[in-house]
């Protein structure tokens, strides 16, 4: 529906591959809303230019780290991420 190379671009940002970072800046991406069990999810909780403003059991949503998000990033600073225990068996 949105062609060969979003979906290539798609994958490469939730897969973390090679040049994930360059393709939200080519989209200018500011939110990543995203299944809080997911390999991104728990990549951007680590990192110092997003901020976690909203965390479920279904989804997270980040906004990056620039001024025009502050009053978002102080407002949610409580927010506790969801993150799923591996099952010890």
């Amino acid at each position: 529906m949105y062609g060969v190379e979003h979906m290539q671009d798609y994958l490469r940002v939730v897969r973390l591959g090679r040049g994930w970072e360059d393709v939200l800046e080519k989209h200018d991406i500011q939110w990543i809303f995203f299944n809080a069990d997911s390999l991104l999810s728990r990549h951007l909780l680590e990192r110092d230019d997003w901020h976690l403003i909203y965390a479920d059991h279904v989804a997270h949503i980040y906004v990056r780290d620039i001024p025009k998000y502050e009053y978002l990033i102080e407002k949610y600073a409580d927010v506790e991420p969801v993150v799923w225990e591996e099952e010890e068996g």
